[in-house]
């Protein structure tokens, strides 16, 4: 799964360089931030910071997520 996510990754970005187009990556903001945010064998455990950003179905932001999502959107539109 992961190589099909950086193969969709790479593909999104090329797309954005293509069309002039801003990206950002919210899976390595949100990595850490899943239903096992607390598990300190996760791939991307991030201790002091470890916090739920999905809902109980763990497909869409809780609070959390969506201002994590603004604060990502905001930062692109900013710089």
């Amino acid at each position: 799964m992961w190589e099909l996510v950086g193969w969709w990754q790479e593909q999104t970005l090329a797309l954005a360089i293509e069309t002039g187009s801003d990206m950002t990556f919210m899976g390595e903001a949100f990595c850490g931030h899943g239903s096992n945010f607390d598990s300190t064998t996760g791939r991307c455990y991030r201790a002091g910071d470890a916090a739920n950003w999905y809902d109980f179905t763990c497909e869409h932001p809780n609070d959390l997520g969506h201002a994590a999502i603004a604060e990502l959107v905001m930062s692109v539109v900013e710089e």
